[in-house]
């Protein structure tokens, strides 16, 4: 009886035992479903992240180790790709959003289209794309619309006649501009890749000779540099698109002085008085040369406008067309004065391009290139407008002179794509 028992025991035991077994298999499986679906939906999340990110020009936080992943069009480097192969293969690019798993692979194939001429200026600059950097940059459609797709440049048909009547050793191109417009890149660019080999100086300068922050008629009654005959000098002035330039000159207003910088910059009109907030710029050592203007708007298109009815040589060149369309700029500025390049090739600035002068320590870092085409090429969360009130707007549309608009190709705000 007692063995019939244990034998009896001993059935049911491993009956147990595998039942066991059996729930425990269950609990392991669900487990790994559970496990899946929530790895399954952390993807899909982050890739949304990420394509929203791309969409509004904004930094990853969750994705900063792809900056060691070297990606791009052209001849830049990109894992499992040679880097002197001239195109990106789409199998490459398959492959890289595979490994990287951060889908889908239709967004990064439009996002490098939409991106190729952007991409191919940082390329020849020299800068690596990767994948981070791809998707903060701004499509070309959107270069284009806020500055069509070819750069403007204004006199060039007094290049002829200028260079007839001044001898090479004499000419000089020199530089004009509002601060905040990109003088000091134009600058170095003149430096780095220019030349006028009959003249014993470079033949291209940094500041006009009645200084390049100077209004038209300073020229001539101030000598802030040689050379003192200003006939011989050909002034390249450089534009800048009116509402950008005013949110620049709120972050660094430099020597143009008013009560328009300071909270709700641009300040363009004082609401309790109904009247206008004028600026004013003191130039020369004894801050002798001063002068002020209506508004911080009638700044840019009286001191533009002067340059523009100027009844002298000089060439008019936009900001944004020294970042988009460097070489064609320098090309034509140096064809003008009968200059020639003083490289093989054409040496980008990417750098900051402000010096380490005790001037400008209380001045925020300014822009590389990178940050700068990131920037100035899409007008992401309205940022040409900021703090511009309804009032603002309209008065600035009624200040600015629509001629200037019409000739360098700038839209007011409500005339962009939406």
């Amino acid at each position: 009886m007692s063995a019939i028992l244990s034998t009896k025991d001993k059935e049911n035991h491993g009956t147990m035992s595998l039942r066991q077994i059996c729930f425990r298999f269950l609990s392991i499986v669900l487990v790994v479903i559970t496990i899946y679906e929530v790895y399954y939906q952390q993807i899909n999340s982050s890739s949304e992240e990420l394509r929203q990110q791309a969409r509004n020009g904004q930094k990853s936080s969750k994705y900063k180790s792809l900056t060691s992943k070297n990606f791009s069009m052209g001849n830049l480097a990109l894992p499992g790709i040679d880097a002197e192969s001239p195109v990106l293969s789409l199998k490459s690019l398959k492959d890289l959003v595979n490994t990287s798993r951060i889908g889908p692979l239709e967004y990064w194939e439009e996002a490098l289209v939409s991106r190729k001429p952007v991409v191919e200026i940082l390329e020849k600059a020299g800068i690596k794309v990767d994948l981070e950097l791809l998707y903060r940059l701004p499509k070309w459609s959107d270069v284009a619309d806020l500055y069509g797709s070819e750069p403007v440049i204004l006199g060039t048909e007094h290049c002829e006649a200028y260079r007839k009547r001044i001898p090479a050793e004499l000419r000089t191109a020199a530089i004009a501009g509002q601060f905040n417009t990109g003088t000091n890149a134009l600058a170095m660019y003149f430096g780095q890749n220019l030349r006028m080999r009959e003249n014993h100086g470079t033949g291209f300068a940094a500041n006009v000779p009645w200084h390049k922050h100077g209004w038209v008629d300073l020229r001539g009654k101030y000598d802030f540099k040689p050379p003192k005959n200003v006939d011989q000098v050909l002034p390249v002035v450089v534009v800048r698109d009116p509402y950008g330039w005013m949110q620049s000159m709120c972050e660094s207003p430099y020597l143009l002085n008013g009560h328009w910088h300071g909270e709700n910059c641009p300040n363009l009109q004082n609401s309790l008085r109904s009247s206008t907030v004028p600026a004013t710029l003191s130039l020369g050592k004894r801050l002798q040369h001063k002068r002020s203007w209506d508004s911080l708007v009638n700044v840019w298109s009286e001191w533009y406008g002067e340059y523009y009815d100027a009844d002298f040589p000089r060439l008019m060149i936009r900001f944004e067309d020294v970042l988009f369309h460097t070489p064609k700029v320098m090309d034509t500025i140096r064809e003008c004065v009968g200059g020639s390049w003083a490289n093989d090739g054409f040496i980008y600035q990417t750098a900051s391009s402000k010096g380490g002068k005790k001037y400008f320590e209380d001045i925020k870092p300014q822009s590389s290139m990178i940050s700068a085409i990131i920037k100035y090429g899409q007008d992401n969360s309205h940022r040409r407008t900021r703090n511009m009130t309804t009032a603002d707007l309209k008065f600035t549309r009624k200040v600015l002179d629509q001629r200037l608009l019409n000739a360098f190709h700038y839209k007011h705000p409500d005339e962009l794509r939406k």
